[in-house]
This record gives structure tokens, C-alpha cells and sequence, in this order.
């Protein structure tokens, strides 16, 4: 086996995802030996994204330190857009509606168990932006701030059931554990969240 010496800077993440989402970075080097054809793979992928390999080795270590290597505690499987979109427009509304509902506060309560995060307004935030938009992709996100509401705007391309479950589980889960009864308008492709800033809701950065 063919090795090459890769010399670069990691992020220095502390035990537990409350520290990871919390904590200010720092950089400490460090060598790693890594298999040649791995290696070209990095440089290759960095050159066509216009990045270092530097920072595509960070970008994959974070995403692995965040996400993935949680996801292996959950039983999770990966499907085609395509695929899931026919299945979730196979559904019946009122069952999505009431699968939303029952295992919302569930699986997100088990999720931050896990995690070792409690259900705080920065961490149900944290969940919605980051692992089930940027990580899980169920959806794109945007956040601002309009006329003393603070808005949280979802695009997907699964169809109206998938905007039904969202809404119905996000709803359940800001609801719960927060005590805050959101706005909620959905379409076929979108979900917008509207919660007031004077709810003792920590207004979240951008």
C-alpha cells in the first residue's frame, strides 16, 4: 500500500456536539498518512471547487465530527429524490399529519439525548438549519427577520405531503419543548416558519 504524507490544519473540536455548535475554533497542525489514491481524490475535488485541499480535509473531518459519524447511531437509509418523492406523494395526508406529530418530539428528543444538546431555542435552530437542511437535505434554509417576526423559509422539491410533514413536525416540535405556537404557510415546494421575536426566542445568526 502506497502512502503519501499529507500535512494540514484540523478544526480542534471538543467531546459532545453542544461544545462543537458552541465552542470558538481554533487550528492545531497535525500529519496524517493517507493512501495515495484518497489523496488525489482531495485534490482533485479541491481544485474543481477552487479550495485548498486544506480545507476540503476540514470540510469532511467537520461534517463527519458533526454529523456523520452520529448517523451510524440512528437506523438511517439513503434514497433517490426521485424515489422518495413518488413515496411521500403516495401517502395520505392525515397519516403524515399524525406520523409528524407522534414521532416529532420523539426522534428529535432521542436525537439531542444523544448528541448530548438540550432542547434550547439555539439547538432547535441549530436543527432546523443545520442538521435537517446543510446535513440531512431535507430541505434549503433561509432566516431574517420581518416586522418583529423571525421567519425560517424551507424550499424542497418532494411535494406538498413532504411540506405537510415538515410543517406538522417542526410545529409539534417548537410547540414542546420551546412553548411557542408558530405561523406556519405552506405550498407545494415551501414551508415558512414565523415565530415572534419577543417569545423568548434567542434570535439566531446568520
Amino acid at each position: 500500500m502506497q502512502s503519501v504524507l499529507l500535512q494540514h490544519k484540523i478544526t480542534s473540536f471538543k467531546r459532545g456536539c453542544s461544545n462543537l455548535i458552541n465552542q470558538k475554533s481554533r487550528t492545531i497542525g497535525r500529519s496524517f498518512r493517507i493512501e495515495e489514491r484518497w489523496l488525489n481524490i482531495v485534490n482533485e475535488e479541491a481544485e474543481r471547487e477552487g479550495i485548498s485541499p486544506n480545507a476540503l480535509v476540514n470540510r469532511v473531518l467537520q461534517d463527519y465530527c458533526i454529523f456523520g459519524r452520529n448517523t451510524k447511531r440512528f437506523p438511517t437509509i439513503t434514497l433517490s429524490q426521485k424515489f422518495f418523492s413518488q413515496v411521500i406523494a403516495s401517502c395520505q395526508e392525515e397519516k403524515l399529519r399524525t406520523i409528524a406529530i407522534e414521532l416529532g418530539v420523539k426522534n428529535v428528543r432521542d436525537l439531542f439525548n444523544t448528541l448530548g444538546l438540550d432542547p434550547n431555542p439555539e439547538n432547535i435552530f441549530y436543527l432546523i438549519k443545520e442538521l435537517l437542511s446543510h446535513y440531512s437535505n431535507w430541505f434549503t434554509y433561509s432566516y431574517h427577520i420581518k416586522e418583529k417576526m423571525q421567519i425560517f423559509h424551507l424550499r424542497h422539491c418532494y411535494g406538498k405531503n413532504w411540506s405537510i410533514y415538515i410543517s406538522e413536525m417542526i410545529t409539534t416540535v417548537v410547540s414542546t419543548c420551546l412553548n411557542i405556537k408558530p405561523k406556519i404557510e405552506l405550498s407545494e415546494e415551501t414551508v415558512t416558519i414565523h415565530i415572534p421575536t419577543d417569545q423568548h426566542v434567542r434570535k439566531l445568526e446568520s
